[in-house]
Parts: C-alpha cells; sequence; structure tokens
C-alpha cells in the first residue's frame, strides 16, 4: 500500500473513530440528563423524602415518621372521614368533612335550619346554601380553600414545583417551645407551621387558613395529626 493510501485510510478511520465517540459521549450525556430528571420527578411526587441532617431537614424527617407515621403507613392511607360540631357566635352546628388525597375536600355544616356544603374537587372550589345550585367560590376564599384541601399538610411534597420550606425560628407558642416553618407557595401565598417540639404530632399554622374556621382563636389553628399506630387504618 502507498503511502498517500495508508495515510487517507488512517485519517478516515481516525474521523470514524472521533465520529463513534461523539456519538457515544452524546448518548452518555442523554442517559445521564434523563437519569436526573427521573430523580427530580420521584422527589417531586414523594410525600415524605429524606430531607437531609440539617436542622430543617431534621424537623421534617421527625415530622414525617412521628407525626405521620412515616411513609410506609402513609400510603396505605386513602381518605379522612372527620365528624363534629363547630360552636360559633351564632350557635352549634353539625361538622362533616371527607378528604381525600391528594387534594379533594368536600365539609357540610348544617342546624335544624340549613345545610350549607364547600368543596374541591381539585379543579374548582364551590359552596352550595340549601336547596339551591352550587356556585363557584370568589377568588379570595377559593385560594384559601384550596389550600386547606392539601391532605395533612403543605410540609408534605417538600420538593413539589414552585415550593420552598424554610426553617425560620424556635417560638413559644401556648406555653410550648415550637418549631417555625415556613412554606411558600407557586402562587407566592405564605403558610407558617409551629410544629410542637416536644408534641411533634401537633401543629399549628398562622393565617390565612385560620379565618376559615372562626371557632378557632383567631393566629393559630391547632391541627393534631393521627399517631403512627393509628395511620395503619385504611379510611
Amino acid at each position: 500500500m502507498s503511502l498517500p493510501l495508508l495515510r487517507t485510510c488512517w485519517y478516515g478511520m481516525l474521523g470514524l473513530a472521533l465520529l463513534l465517540s461523539s456519538r457515544a459521549a452524546g448518548e452518555i450525556a442523554a442517559a445521564q440528563d434523563a437519569a436526573i430528571d427521573d430523580v427530580a420527578l420521584h422527589l417531586r411526587q414523594a410525600a415524605m423524602p429524606d430531607m437531609g441532617g440539617d436542622r430543617l431537614g431534621m424537623v421534617l424527617n421527625r415530622y414525617y415518621q412521628l407525626g405521620l407515621g412515616g411513609a410506609k403507613n402513609w400510603d396505605k392511607i386513602v381518605s379522612l372521614r372527620v365528624a363534629g360540631q363547630l360552636s360559633l357566635d351564632g350557635g352549634t352546628y353539625q361538622f362533616n368533612a371527607y378528604q381525600k388525597k391528594p387534594h379533594y375536600l368536600k365539609i357540610t355544616i348544617h342546624d335544624p335550619h340549613r345545610t350549607m356544603q364547600l368543596g374541591y374537587d381539585g379543579n374548582v372550589a364551590w359552596q352550595q346554601t340549601g336547596p339551591a345550585a352550587p356556585i363557584e367560590m370568589q377568588p379570595v376564599p377559593a385560594r384559601r380553600f384550596i389550600q386547606r384541601a392539601q391532605f395533612a399538610s403543605e410540609l408534605l411534597y417538600p420538593y413539589a414545583l414552585g415550593k420552598q420550606i424554610e426553617y425560620l425560628d424556635t417560638v413559644p407558642v401556648d406555653g410550648a417551645i415550637c418549631h417555625q416553618l415556613r412554606v411558600t407557595l407557586e402562587s407566592g401565598d405564605q403558610l407558617d407551621y409551629f410544629v410542637d417540639i416536644p408534641a411533634i404530632s401537633k401543629v399549628k399554622l398562622s393565617e390565612p387558613i385560620a379565618a376559615l374556621a372562626k371557632s378557632v382563636r383567631p393566629g393559630c389553628r391547632t391541627m393534631s395529626a393521627s399517631p403512627a399506630s393509628r395511620l395503619r387504618a385504611k379510611w
């Protein structure tokens, strides 16, 4: 083989090797990007991911495990039904609420003379009084009601798109020492949660959600999470 022909063959093989190498590098990069996207999607869809060992992470991990029973027990919960009485300035009313993952909520309040229903079907927040047809809620109460429709609290799904959770301070609330956590939602709304340090299952939520329940004193609404042993039941 002559030297020019040998040189041509050499450059041809070198060019082919570089092309194959470049293509392989591109496929590897694409595979890495896909893997990163899969991990990000998994984190966004995880209700109780491991939040690490910093202060915020330790508070959330403890709340997930001790306050809500952990991810395995949480996955067994489908819906929750609550019944009781509301004591308002105008009297006492029967109260029934049905909540289903991830954000469906229906509340019925009635006395011997009238019935009011509030609901969120995942798309529209609505209300109905007596036999009248349901109507869509006004924007401000609708936004608050939709926030309340989140099953358990906005401390879950910490990596959801547009959500940010930050640790603010340790503060006294009603004689108890609490961790103050602030959740900023994609809408820009901010919710402050006060997690009782000794009794991690007790959480207080600041305005605006508390404004929905006039029977609860202004400023904080108390929500007691079920103990881990009770979360094994499927509602």
